[in-house]
């Protein structure tokens, strides 16, 4: 999010939208990750239920992976 999008929970809604989408298709889960630095777009991911997890792609170096089972 560009700074001055930050903190007015912009964010949030994307990313709820989103999962409301997926939610309806196939998948059990969805991975992502995001750089250490990121610290406050991690802190919403766990708030949405988002938990870490091992490095699952060569390219993730340094990077924090994060998973969300999507099965009810």
């Amino acid at each position: 999010m560009r700074p001055a999008y930050r903190g007015i929970g912009l964010g949030r809604k994307l990313i709820e939208r989103f999962l409301a989408e997926v939610r309806q298709r196939i998948y059990t889960a969805i991975r992502l990750d995001s750089m250490p630095e990121m610290a406050a777009v991690q802190t919403l991911y766990r708030q949405l239920g988002f938990q870490e997890i091992p490095k699952y792609a060569e390219n993730t170096d340094g990077a924090i992976c994060m998973e969300l089972s999507l099965t009810r």
